[in-house]
C-alpha cells in the first residue's frame, strides 16, 4: 500500500494513512457495465461510454474548472471563485452581492449560483472565465436556490414562497422561466443533459420524484416510510441518493429513472451522505467507515461494486464533486497544526495524493466540477 501524501502548493506537508485503489477491479466492473450497455443501447452509446471510461481510467486533460464559494474575510460575505484541478487559473468573482454561493457548473463552463443581498435569494450565471454575468431571477417575494445546470444551459432550481417550495426552470440566457410543480413540497432538483429532473417530493417523508424540464413525465420513484434525500442524477438517468433504514443513520442508494427498484450500496450503519455521480456511474460520497465521527471521501459504483475509502485524514473531508475524468474535489480541513479553516482539495478516484488547492485561511466550500 503506497503512502497517501497530503500535498500543498506542490510540496508534501504531511502523510495520512495508506490506501490503494486497485484500478483493475473497478475497470473490470466498468467493462461489465459496458457490455451491458452494448446489449441495451447499441454500439454508438457503448463507444461513448468506453471513451468516458478511458478518460477516467487512464487520465486525460483537466476537466471543467472547479467553481466554489470563497470567503472575502470573516463576516464580509462570500464570493464565487474558480480554480483548475492542478491549482492554476485562479479567479475570484464579486458581482456586487453579499453572497455568491451554491455553485453548479455545466460541462461547457457556465456557472449557475445563488446571489443574494438579503432578504431573498436569486439565481445568477457567469462563465468560468468571468464573462457573461447575468442575474436570471429578481423576485421580491421568492427565494430561489439549489441551482443545477445541464450542458444545454437549462437550470432547475428550488423556488420558495414562505413555507411552500416548488421546482422551477429557467434558461441560462434568461428565457423559458416556468414553475414545474405546484404541490408546495418539492425541492433539491438535479437536471441531466436530457432535461430529466430528479427532485425531492415530500408526502410526509422525503421521496424521489421525476419530471422533465418541459413539465411532462412526472413519476414518483420511491415510496418509503423513511426519508430519501440529497440526490444526484447522471446523463444515463442513474440517481444516487441518501437513504434511511431502521437502526442506522444514512446510507447510499441508487435507482434508475427508467425503471427498476432501489439498490442499497453501503451497509456501514453509520452516516454515508452527500453522493455525487458521474457519467460512468461512479459515485463519490462522504463516509465514516471507522465510526470516529470524521467524514472521509469514499467511492462506489452505482451497482454497489468497488466501495473504497480514498481519504484517511481523521479530519472532515466533505462536500464532494466528481468529474467524468475521475477528479474529486471536496472541502477539506487543514492538517494537524495548521490554522483551523476550510479549504478546497482534490484527489483522483483511483487514489493517490490529496492536493490542497487553496490556502487562504478562510472558508472555501461547495466545490462543483463536471
Amino acid at each position: 500500500q503506497p503512502d497517501l501524501g497530503y500535498v500543498q502548493g506542490g510540496k508534501e506537508v504531511g502523510v495520512t494513512k495508506k490506501i490503494h485503489l486497485v484500478r483493475w477491479t473497478t475497470l473490470a466492473g466498468s467493462l461489465g457495465g459496458l457490455v451491458l450497455l452494448v446489449g441495451c443501447t447499441g454500439k454508438d452509446s457503448a463507444w461513448a461510454a468506453l471513451l468516458l471510461l478511458c478518460i477516467w481510467f487512464c487520465g486525460g486533460p483537466n476537466p471543467t474548472p472547479i467553481a466554489y464559494e470563497c470567503e472575502r474575510g470573516v463576516g464580509l460575505g462570500l464570493d464565487l471563485c474558480v480554480v483548475e484541478v492542478d491549482g492554476s487559473g485562479f479567479k475570484r468573482f464579486d458581482e456586487g452581492f453579499f453572497l455568491h454561493v451554491d455553485p453548479d457548473i455545466s460541462p461547457n463552463g457556465v456557472i449557475a449560483f445563488v446571489c443574494s443581498d438579503g432578504p431573498t435569494a436569486d439565481i445568477c450565471v457567469i462563465n468560468a472565465d468571468g464573462t457573461g454575468f447575468r442575474q436570471l431571477t429578481n423576485d421580491a417575494t421568492l427565494d430561489n436556490f439549489d441551482p443545477s445546470i445541464n450542458a444545454n444551459g437549462v437550470i432547475a432550481y428550488t423556488c420558495q414562497s414562505g413555507p411552500k417550495s416548488n421546482v422551477c426552470v429557467i434558461n441560462a440566457d434568461g428565457t423559458g422561466k416556468r414553475r414545474l410543480t405546484s404541490d408546495g413540497n418539492s425541492f433539491n432538483p438535479e437536471i441531466n443533459r436530457n432535461g430529466l429532473i430528479a427532485y425531492i417530493c415530500d408526502d410526509g417523508d422525503n421521496e424521489i420524484c421525476l419530471i422533465h424540464a418541459d413539465g411532462s413525465g412526472f413519476a414518483k420513484l420511491t415510496d418509503n416510510d423513511s426519508d430519501d434525500e440529497d440526490l444526484t442524477i447522471n446523463d444515463s438517468g442513474v440517481i444516487a441518493y441518501e437513504c434511511h433504514f431502521p437502526g442506522v443513520l444514512q446510507e447510499i442508494c441508487s435507482i434508475h429513472a427508467h425503471g427498476g427498484g432501489a439498490l442499497r450500496l453501503t451497509f456501514n450503519t453509520v452516516q454515508d451522505s452527500d453522493p455525487v455521480i458521474n457519467s460512468v456511474g461512479l459515485i463519490a460520497c462522504e463516509c465514516d467507515l471507522l465510526r470516529n465521527d470524521n467524514d472521509e471521501i469514499c467511492v462506489v459504483f452505482s451497482d454497489g461494486s468497488g466501495l473504497t475509502r480514498l481519504t484517511f485524514n481523521n479530519i472532515d473531508d466533505v462536500d464532494p464533486a466528481i468529474s467524468d475524468a475521475g477528479w474529486i474535489a471536496f472541502r477539506c480541513e487543514t492538517p494537524a497544526g495548521a490554522p483551523d479553516n476550510e479549504e478546497i482539495c482534490v484527489i483522483k478516484s483511483s487514489g493517490g495524493a490529496i492536493t490542497q488547492l487553496t490556502n487562504d485561511g478562510l472558508f472555501d466550500a461547495s466545490p462543483a466540477l463536471r
